[in-house]
């Protein structure tokens, strides 16, 4: 496997590596020239004048014999006619694992298309790509779930800054040549970098540790268009998008509603709900938190702006509680999109054997319509100058690590499809775009100024956008501990609720029984606050007043978490083409691809949005708590909040300023798609994922159009929520909106 060096070298059955073929394309002036050498990349010629793709006959490699063609790299055998579709029997190939590929595959299979899926990670959770913090430890212990979410995330993008180490023993080996393993980039300026942008490899991707908050987008602040002057059909289309893509991920604002108190306290303070217990004296916001064991002091600011009607609610969330036992959650990810597509066991026949399981002669109902290919690289796509993509090459990464070196065992493979959805996140879309050739190879200096050859192909690529005009939310965080006066009101119960007193006097009467009395009236087990204050023209920032597990912000274990609240506020950067990513024509990753590189400085208007925006955050925190020591106000590290967003952007102009039109065809291809937060054309503050699960419903929707009459096989639901066959036209089993049931959680 290549990976992670300078002047990568190639690797069996492996025709150009990127650099070879961008020394190619060096010498290219024209656009025929530049066809001439991808062609040679993917030996594609003219056969009785069609343009085919010139794959080795038979086309599937059998693993149990020796192949042996050098110069050709044989279909993958998930199109084995044995225990695979097929050599034409694959409808749609989408790259990546997440929500959004996950969207993709259900709403597709569901129409009766088959779908194979590449991941570049491991299937790592159990049920496969569920969420991680719904293992039990996790939703006892919020805070040890911070390692998990650091040991997910792999950096991007390393500067180096300085190689050479002074205080090194003298004998030890030293150099002031900089590392280039591993993401470190010795190409990459400090100064311009997006130090903390990290992305999540593994069946699921970031939504097996994510917070799971799926706001919809503010129109006319983040939302994008898809109807230009046409508002009343802007805002349907969108309607029913936000719906279906809701339902795929369970979203609710209602779960911690009549169960927590921390949440109602909280939400009923910053609200400023008026107390009905008349026994209770109005809390004053302005209130200090008076005396604090662990010595945090009152920090409330003077002359605090009025909240002029601010609103503040639950905050939207992919999760469902419990009926059975309320003090626990299930956290949405993209398991609950996939349901039962990745549950059974879509394995090959010859792995069935090795591992002991039985081979089911009437295969499960999905085994011909979708399969997951764990640990696989999408290389690059086979580009035809026809305007379309004629198959995709991938490397198995297991059967690299197994036999690398064995002869007649190739590592990377072909597959070939209908339709190619490229939904790997906003780094690996546009890093798999590059090395395909859709940018054509440019070189750039330090600053990101292009570098190629006035009279080279370079200067005119195809996707000139791809990279360009990337967005970024600058991230203000704090944690307070709450107010004295606003827990000393927990025992009296101040907007005589029911279910508020119950958990009260439950815990009251479990600390008759105990030695060492709890000092906190809040329940043992009370969940977390989980509120927001949404997005406004005035206010262009996103919010989340929540307890909560990310990368950054545990406490020490001396703290009770249950007096902890967390402060999390993300901006929005306007969109500006000197923003951008690319990537390095001889550096790798870890990976064997394109190193990426960053380019990004905030303009002035952002500046001023992410000045007020802290300032925000201060006065609203400080209405709830003083700050914890170590977690006062601060910015986070640029690319924290990894809502990256711009870098395959959608748009309305045929290729001048977008990569792909809004139903995600890449401009100048007719089969070939981009999804994910990447897409977003807009600066936005919320959380993307629900918005581009949206947008992905809207693309596969073009897809099963293009299929249309086609009579399949597709599955829906029956009266009790499982998948049943169902045979008609692709076209009219696709189903935007497919409403989930709200029965007990979990089902019987």
């Amino acid at each position: 496997m290549t990976g992670g060096y300078r002047l990568a070298t190639p690797t069996n059955w492996r025709a150009w590596t990127t650099q070879q073929m961008a020394a190619k394309l060096d010498a290219a002036t024209n656009v025929d020239d530049y066809w001439d050498v991808l062609a040679a990349n993917h030996e594609v010629k003219e056969v009785d004048g069609q343009e085919v793709l010139n794959l080795p006959e038979p086309p599937v490699y059998d693993p149990t014999k020796p192949y042996t063609d050098k110069k050709r790299l044989p279909l993958h055998r998930v199109h084995s006619d044995d225990d695979g579709f097929g050599v034409d029997g694959v409808d749609v190939f989408i790259a990546g694992s997440g929500p959004v590929g996950a969207t993709y595959a259900r709403k597709l299979v569901d129409a009766g298309l088959s779908v194979v899926m590449c991941e570049l990670g491991a299937t790592d959770t159990k049920p496969a790509a569920s969420h991680k913090k719904n293992e039990i430890e996790y939703q006892k212990d919020i805070d040890r779930f911070v390692n998990v979410i650091k040991g997910a995330l792999s950096p991007v993008s390393v500067s180096p800054h300085q190689a050479f180490v002074d205080t090194l023993d003298p004998a030890s080996w030293n150099s002031e040549t900089p590392f280039v393993t591993n993401g470190k980039n010795p190409e990459q300026d400090p100064a311009t970098n997006l130090s903390a942008q990290a992305v999540t490899r593994g069946t699921g991707g970031m939504a097996t540790h994510w917070t799971c908050a799926v706001p919809h987008f503010l129109k006319g602040v983040e939302r994008p268009v898809i109807h230009p002057q046409q508002e009343d059909k802007d805002d349907q289309e969108w309607n029913e998008l936000y719906k279906g893509a809701g339902e795929l991920i369970y979203r609710s604002e209602t779960e911690f509603d009549e169960c927590s108190i921390r949440h109602t306290l909280i939400l009923n303070t910053l609200k400023e709900t008026p107390i009905v217990n008349k026994d209770i004296k109005e809390p004053n916001p302005k209130d200090g938190q008076g005396p604090s064991s662990i010595g945090v002091q009152d920090v409330n600011l003077a002359n605090e702006p009025p909240q002029n009607g601010r609103v503040y609610r639950p905050l939207p969330l992919a999760a469902r509680r419990l009926t059975n036992s309320p003090r626990y959650v299930e956290w949405m990810s993209a398991e609950s999109i996939y349901e039962d597509l990745i549950v059974q066991q879509h394995v090959f026949r010859r792995e069935r054997e090795r591992i002991g399981l039985k081979f089911e002669e009437n295969p499960p109902m999905y085994q011909k319509k979708f399969r997951l290919l764990t640990n696989h690289r999408v290389t690059r796509y086979a580009l035809s100058r026809k305007g379309c993509v004629t198959a995709v090459e991938v490397q198995d990464m297991m059967s690299d690590r197994d036999h690398q070196d064995e002869a007649n065992m190739p590592i990377n493979f072909y597959i070939k499809a209908k339709y190619f959805v490229t939904a790997a996140g906003a780094v690996a879309n546009p890093q798999i775009l590059y090395n395909s050739g859709l940018n054509n190879f440019a070189t750039h200096d330090k600053k990101g100024n292009d570098t190629s050859r006035p009279n080279t192909i370079q200067k005119a690529p195809m996707l000139p956008a791809l990279g360009k005009y990337i967005t970024e939310q600058p991230m203000a965080f704090c944690q307070v501990v709450l107010k004295k006066s606003l827990v000393d009101i927990v025992s009296k119960n101040p907007w005589n609720l029911d279910w508020w007193a119950a958990a009260y006097k439950e815990h009251e009467e479990e600390n008759q029984y105990t030695k060492n009395k709890d000092p906190l009236p809040f329940p043992r087990y009370d969940p977390e606050p989980q509120i927001t204050s949404p997005v406004t023209k005035e206010r262009p920032w996103h919010t989340q007043i929540h307890r909560d597990a990310f990368s950054y912000g545990a406490i020490a274990a001396t703290i009770d978490s249950r007096l902890v609240c967390d402060f999390r506020w993300f901006g929005r950067t306007q969109p500006e083409e000197s923003n951008k990513i690319l990537f390095e024509r001889d550096l790798t990753d870890a990976y064997g691809m394109p190193q990426p590189t960053f380019f990004y400085k905030q303009n002035a208007e952002s500046v001023r949005e992410a000045h007020l925006m802290m300032t925000d955050m201060c006065n609203v925190a400080q209405r709830v708590g003083g700050y914890l020591p170590g977690s006062e106000p601060q910015f986070m590290a640029p690319g924290l909040a990894l809502h990256l967003g711009g870098t395959t952007r959608l748009g309305h102009d045929d290729n001048k300023q977008s990569c792909a039109n809004f139903r995600g065809q890449v401009h100048g291809f007719q089969n070939l798609y981009v999804a994910g937060n990447g897409a977003i054309d807009t600066p936005f503050a919320a959380n993307p994922t629900l918005t581009s699960m949206a947008l992905a419903i809207y693309s596969a929707e073009d897809i099963a159009n293009k299929e249309g009459d086609r009579e399949v096989c597709g599955f829906e639901k029956d009266e009790k929520g499982n998948y049943a066959r169902k045979e008609g036209k692709v076209k009219e089993l696709f189903k935007r909106v497919v409403p989930r049931t709200r029965a007990p959680w979990p089902p019987a």
